[in-house]
């Protein structure tokens, strides 16, 4: 869990800290000051930094160029994930992690030109063959390579994952072009935190049921219904079952005093919201749960019982919350909640101040008196 976060040379941060992190960690700002790009970060940082994970947020921000098919390579914009879509100059790199360096992903843009090439033999069906291995060394950017290497198949990102100072992990390192899609499928790796990332529209049941068995599995079901009662108390049993028209899953409640089950989406879309927090929840015990407008979905009248929830299920379950909002309500529901816990929260207000992107951090008093007073916080 983070303590404390610096960001550097991502996207629009070139350089930002959050000097007081908690479990549960609420982030308000208007818009195009980085609450969704600070989600992108922690994500990265959570997957190590993965290509496949850099390709969804270039996807997701609509900067990947079309993937044809027809064609061998697939050219990757990576310069877009560096302020104002630029590399930084040499030596610089993006960093994502704590303030004392003791965990961190370091992403370096660098060249490589090939070295020499190493001849071998080898015996095949009784004939000596010669192989040829290229061998190639990176070269940090300057303004010479720009000049004579500038082709994106002789560029790479060099990723590294660093823990206590050392590399725990293999870097990654790739090409802006590869040969087909599949090199960057995500891989499983044990070292990796669990992260479940909630975007701002509500993902089909389908994909949730997904989620629903690894819940059910790990014998998380009981949390799961607990959180539905907080719209709909008379919730008893939710299950999925798969549609005879479309073969999808969705989702179906058994109220108390009721025979026949009803479908989940009938009892109004913040039910669907809920089930959504919730199974992400789940999903990322013991790492992080990423919430973008926490308050889509949800009526301001239930949303003070979900940030108990969600500030009692994190600390039970491990897991460190980053949500953002533009609304005055969550926010007020928000520190109406954190005074019952007040050392497992934070808030944090992100602001442009000129060209720079700053994040200010309020104690809970602080944002007791902001909203008493009627103060801007969001």
């Amino acid at each position: 869990m983070f303590k404390n976060l610096r960001i550097k040379n991502f996207r629009i941060f070139e350089h930002i800290e959050f000097e007081k992190l908690s479990h549960v960690n609420l982030l308000a700002g208007r818009n195009n000051v980085g609450k969704t790009t600070l989600l992108e970060a922690i994500l990265l940082f959570a997957k190590l930094g993965s290509p496949a994970i850099i390709i969804n947020i270039l996807r997701n921000r609509d900067l990947l160029i079309s993937e044809n098919p027809q064609k061998p390579f697939i050219n990757i914009p990576v310069q877009h994930l560096f302020p104002n879509s630029q590399f930084p100059t040499a030596g610089q790199s993006l960093y994502i992690g704590d303030s004392e360096k003791r965990e961190y992903i370091d992403i370096k843009h660098t060249f490589y030109k090939l070295n020499e090439i190493i001849p071998h033999k080898d015996i095949i069906q009784s004939e000596e063959m010669v192989f040829y291995t290229p061998q190639y060394r990176e070269i940090e950017p300057d303004n010479e390579s720009y000049k004579t290497l500038g082709v994106p198949e002789k560029q790479k990102l060099k990723i590294n994952y660093f823990k206590d100072g050392v590399i725990v992990k293999p870097p990654y390192s790739f090409k802006f072009a590869a040969f087909n899609s599949q090199y960057f499928d995500e891989v499983i790796d044990p070292i990796a935190y669990p992260v479940a990332y909630v975007p701002t529209n509500v993902l089909s049941l389908n994909y949730l049921s997904g989620i629903w068995d690894d819940a059910i599995l790990s014998g998380d079901k009981s949390e799961v219904i607990q959180m539905l009662k907080l719209i709909e108390p008379s919730v008893e049993d939710v299950n999925f079952i798969k549609s005879q028209i479309d073969n999808e899953r969705t989702a179906i409640v058994k109220l108390e005093g009721q025979r026949e089950h009803l479908p989940l989406k009938s009892l109004g879309e913040g039910m669907s919201r809920l089930l959504q927090l919730v199974l992400s929840l789940v999903q990322a015990k013991n790492g992080f749960l990423l919430i973008d407008e926490f308050e889509n979905g949800l009526h301001y009248s239930v949303q003070p019982k979900v940030w108990n929830m969600l500030f009692t299920l994190a600390k039970k379950l491990n897991v460190q919350i980053f949500a953002t909002t533009h609304s005055k309500d969550t926010v007020e529901s928000f520190g109406k909640i954190w005074k019952q816990y007040e050392d497992d929260g934070s808030f944090h207000r992100l602001s442009r101040e000129s060209e720079q992107i700053e994040a200010a951090a309020y104690e809970c008093t602080t944002l007791d008196y902001a909203l008493t007073g009627d103060i801007e916080v969001r």
